[in-house]
């Protein structure tokens, strides 16, 4: 048998010419390159006759074709903003079918950061739906690369932007499509995303802390297969009970903790601070986001939940959000135990007690404000990272890559220990913008709907259960 060798530069030499070979293979074909003034009168300010439509009754938009300053060379087309929440232009698109391509590309540049769309819908589409394209856009110049639309038929090309500040513009350039396959994508991804989850384009989660375990865990059902052991089949109670409960374990500490105090942090009641036990607590903040994917569900979706009495709290693609303020635990304190209670705010369902649903909860790294947050937006002009926050990876994540709570649901009242959160939040080295909290596993489902901190009766609403013990 004849030993062949190839030399590892020969070996280097063939792979980039096989790579060469496979991109000059690829074809592509620009769609709008802007170089063509008289094709200016293509594209005109969109209102859709369908008012459910994003764009529908929007403040006109000023077309041009304009030059960017910092790359004189690049024609673009210049949108200029009057205000509005999805502003669009659309033009007929140049292909009949788009199915060939694989590889959407677009040119944009912003003057700040930024959300646009870019949609590809049938004009016998009667929802209006089609291809969207959701792009977090920096300041300057962005290439905004995705999966190409899957679409045959005519088509209605759309450019959108989310809530354009007064006078401001985009700058449009060079938007073509390839047969190459893209290897990445550019935020958002607009994805049903979860930590541990292995999606296209986003970095797998190897091993996802437990806050107060040693041990990490591949993803949310890894956590919830090694906790299965410990399941009891849980029992329906009022919160009244659960309360209860809590103060017989307040009881059980004092024995060996003195000095401890239970401390109900709920809005609306009284209590929680022993020096005005008259003095009713308003520390709580709810909230969610309205809506997952597909994207154009995001843009019909789009709207803020704050006030609201009840809040779903079942998937991570439209998370609930809350906060409290725990500015009434002395400094130094140690927290011997902490439970988060909410209540059902509808029926059980007939097999709630053998489901086994599994809940985690995870810490929120943005000062998000409560009638502000939506999709796109933790604070007005402050953009997630991922849509509704769904990014855990770089040195400035969305939310924290690590589960802060865990358990299963339970009936009326549910209960979650977060004992080890509630140290965290109170141990004088980390901020405290709340959490999310939500089906951990994408089988056995429990769809929670709870009430929230606006709801009218005070002991229905979310409360966090605080054992601690002043520091001497």
């Amino acid at each position: 048998m004849t030993n062949c060798m190839i030399p590892q530069a020969a070996l280097a030499s063939l792979c980039l010419t096989l790579c060469v070979a496979g991109r000059a293979a690829a074809e592509e074909k620009v769609l709008f390159d802007f170089k063509d003034g008289a094709k200016e009168k293509a594209w005109t300010h969109y209102l859709p006759d369908n008012p459910k439509v994003p764009g529908a009754k929007e403040p006109s938009v000023k077309i041009e074709f304009a030059k960017d300053s910092q790359a004189p060379d690049r024609p673009c087309l210049k949108l200029t903003f009057a205000g509005g929440k999805y502003p669009a232009v659309a033009t007929p698109a140049p292909l009949e079918d788009w199915t060939p391509y694989k590889q959407f590309q677009a040119g944009v540049t912003a003057s700040r950061t930024c959300v646009a769309a870019f949609r590809v819908v049938r004009l016998d589409d009667k929802d209006h739906r089609g291809w969207v394209k959701l792009a977090l856009l920096k300041k300057g110049h962005n290439i905004v690369t995705d999966l190409a639309p899957a679409v045959k038929g005519s088509t209605q090309f759309e450019i959108l932007m989310y809530a354009p500040h007064e006078g401001e513009s985009l700058l449009v350039d060079d938007i073509r499509v390839s047969t190459e396959a893209p290897r990445m994508a550019t935020p958002y991804l607009g994805e049903h995303v979860a930590p541990g989850d292995n999606l296209r384009f986003y970095p797998r989660l190897e091993n996802i802390p437990v806050l107060g375990s040693d041990t990490p865990v591949a993803n949310c059902a890894d956590l919830a297969r090694r906790m299965a052991d410990k399941w009891v089949r849980p029992e329906d109670k009022p919160i009244e009970d659960v309360e209860a409960d809590f103060q017989a374990l307040y009881q059980r500490l004092k024995k060996d903790h003195p000095r401890a105090v239970l401390a109900t942090f709920r809005n609306g009641q009284k209590g929680c601070v022993p020096a005005a036990p008259e003095k009713e607590y308003a520390g709580w903040d709810c909230t969610g986001i309205s809506a997952h994917g597909p994207n154009a569900v995001h843009l019909e979706a789009l709207r803020s939940l704050a006030g609201a009495e009840k809040m779903e709290v079942t998937f991570r693609g439209r998370p609930a959000m809350m906060r409290l303020d725990f500015s009434t635990i002395p400094n130094g304190s140690n927290i011997l135990a902490a439970q988060l209670a909410l209540v059902r705010s509808g029926p059980l369902a007939k097999d709630w007690d053998t489901r086994r649903s599994y809940f985690v909860a995870e810490f929120c790294n943005r000062p998000w404000k409560e009638a502000e947050v939506n999709t796109f937006e933790y604070a007005r002009d402050q953009f997630w990272q991922e849509l509704h926050g769904a990014s855990w990876d770089g040195t400035d994540p969305d939310f924290l890559p690590m589960f802060i709570a865990h358990g299963p649901s339970q009936g009326t009242t549910n209960g979650w220990d977060f004992t080890q959160a509630v140290k965290w939040w109170t141990d004088g080295k980390h901020p405290n913008h709340g959490f999310t909290l939500y089906n951990g596993v994408r089988t056995n489902v429990d769809y929670l709907w709870v009430h929230s901190c606006r709801t009218k009766e005070v002991r229905l609403r979310p409360a966090m259960m605080v054992i601690y013990e002043p520091k001497p």
